[in-house]
């Protein structure tokens, strides 16, 4: 076995290198380092306030977001480019959480429902299987039962799911059918497309798989996260409108425009 196709060994450092020193790939990596260092500063600057439900959650939201920009990053510069699609969609996922949130002063508490709708699941989940009951001992039967009685006993508008897709819809609909219906088709579900990513190609021809780093639309990747983070970081300065960064948000949204996405031609 040949260790430049394990992602793990040491020498796959020279493919990250090899990436990071290209001239069609250094421009987004640069970039994406700006975006993470912008978000780590507004991150320092704020001040959490923790009785305040609709900014504590886009608090946590957003650093999830300004993580996994990195781990994205880290990710696809490493050849692991449909990885780094699938977790660019927590993103833009974040993004539409944050979107909602800038938009809609109630959005905080339709997050607290989900998460008790999400819990009634679970519980539920846990009661209803007769194995799991076996493994259980009667004490911990006894609380999820009055988990369960608890959670039903609230109102259903406050154990109600949230549709993603239909809040997207209503406060970015762009980002919802451009960037996360594209890092869905070949980043996170199974499809023609993931596979088609794993074997090299002649025209229509399949060739030979393809195991190790890749290259095959890596820059794209690497615009799709700049894009999503400045996706995060708009809605996010809007509840925490700490002065001067908007206007650096601003200037990074033109710098993102102006740039071009020209893949890795090895």
């Amino acid at each position: 076995m040949a260790d430049e196709q394990l992602f793990l060994a040491p020498i796959n450092d020279r493919f990250r290198e090899a990436v990071r020193d290209d001239e069609n790939a250094k421009p987004w990596l640069v970039f994406a380092d700006e975006l993470a260092r912008v978000g780590l500063a507004l991150l320092h600057d704020i001040e959490v306030p923790t009785y305040d439900g609709r900014k504590f959650a886009a608090a946590g939201i957003f650093a999830r977001a300004h993580q996994s920009l990195q781990a994205a990053v880290i990710v696809i510069e490493r050849g692991m480019v449909g990885d780094g699609r699938a977790i660019l969609r927590t993103v833009v996922e974040a993004a539409i959480a944050l979107n909602a949130l800038a938009n809609d002063e109630n959005f905080g508490q339709r997050l607290a429902s989900a998460s008790h709708a999400d819990s009634l699941k679970l519980t539920n989940m846990l009661l209803n299987k007769p194995d799991i009951r076996a493994e259980v001992s009667a004490e911990d039967i006894a609380l999820l039962e009055a988990t369960r009685d608890q959670l039903m006993a609230m109102p259903k508008e406050e154990r109600s799911s949230i549709i993603w897709d239909q809040v997207a819809q209503k406060h970015c609909p762009d980002l919802y059918d451009t960037l996360y219906r594209l890092l869905s088709m070949d980043g996170t579900h199974i499809n023609a497309g993931s596979l088609a990513r794993r074997f090299e190609r002649n025209g229509e021809d399949f060739t030979m798989m393809k195991v190790g780093p890749d290259v095959e639309g890596l820059v794209s990747a690497l615009q799709a996260a700049c894009a999503a983070f400045l996706h995060s970081i708009e809605p996010f300065v809007k509840l925490y409108p700490v002065s001067g960064y908007a206007e650096k948000v601003d200037v990074l949204v033109q710098r993102l425009k102006a740039m071009e996405a020209v893949e890795i031609a090895w």
